[in-house]
């Protein structure tokens, strides 16, 4: 009875796992099935045949300018990660040598790139549809992010304290909260209490900045739905760099191990200039 009962329970969940495909498989656009490697497109066509396209793991070459706008970081990624790595050319027209400049997207908190179309929104509604893979659980989301220039016929803003102080006329005021974190915040319109346990949680569009004294500044202006994105910075003036950073609102509370996770890819990817391609070097002047 024991081994009875035993097997029902496996056929159980393996009928359970199988619907579970079926349904995401089903609700899939039809470009995208559990069965197909993981490519880009390949021309006129999204359903690419097993060893059409380019692999995501192909590493890539790119490039970012340092704060100042003194120079270039150089970065060896696996295309998956380039933000809008999706291509409908000819897989033999991909040039692996080519530096290209642009944003990254991963997964938090496992790091992996996305295996899908994906565009600066994160909200797209395919998000549950990579090849093969279980949709994603509550606690799996996107975050997208860039190194740009600060200097500013580059950029129409400058530092977080900079965007702060042209958007609020000072640093400081009677109108800045300081939450017991150290974190100012400031909030258009209505006030916000300073009992506050989520940095997520004032309904409104929402301002942080850094506390006074920290190590590096950072600014997030968040919008006034919890679906909908924060605009994040991060300046480290010690290391000449400025990152922009997206990611959904209802996931500001997790603020430093995005931010972690983001350095952690950005360092494990760096290289220098002379570890570039002998005849690449020159697209990077």
């Amino acid at each position: 009875m024991q081994g009875f009962m035993a097997l029902l329970v496996a056929l159980l969940v393996l009928f359970s796992t199988l619907e579970t495909h079926a349904a995401a498989e089903k609700s899939c656009p039809s470009h995208i099935k559990p069965n197909n490697p993981r490519v880009t497109g390949t021309k006129g066509e999204r359903g690419n045949d097993p060893g059409k396209g380019v692999s995501l793991d192909t590493p890539i070459y790119m490039m970012a300018e340092k704060a100042d706008g003194s120079g270039f970081f150089y970065f060896e990624v696996p295309l998956g990660y380039r933000l809008g790595w999706i291509s409908e050319a000819p897989g033999y027209k991909f040039d692996p040598n080519e530096i290209l400049p642009g944003w990254w997207t991963f997964w938090m908190p496992e790091k992996r790139y996305p295996e899908i179309e994906l565009g600066y929104s994160l909200l797209t509604r395919s998000h549950g549809c990579e090849q093969g893979r279980f949709p994603p659980s509550v606690n799996e989301y996107f975050v997208t992010f860039g190194v740009q220039s600060l200097i500013p016929k580059h950029r129409r803003h400058g530092t977080p304290e900079d965007v702060w102080k042209k958007s609020f006329g000072h640093l400081g005021g009677t109108d800045d909260l300081v939450l017991d974190s150290g974190i100012l915040t400031r909030k258009l319109g209505r006030n916000i209490s300073s009992d506050i346990k989520s940095l997520s949680a004032p309904p409104g569009r929402v301002f942080y900045r850094n506390p006074i004294g920290h190590p590096f500044q950072f600014m997030f202006a968040c919008s006034d739905s919890l679906k909908r994105l924060c605009d994040a910075q991060f300046y480290f003036p010690e290391r000449n760099l400025n990152l922009q950073m997206r990611f959904t609102r209802n996931r500001l509370d997790n603020w430093q191990e995005i931010l972690d996770a983001s350095l952690e890819l950005l360092n494990g990817w760096g290289i220098r200039e002379q570890q570039l391609p002998r005849n690449t070097r020159n697209q990077s002047k």
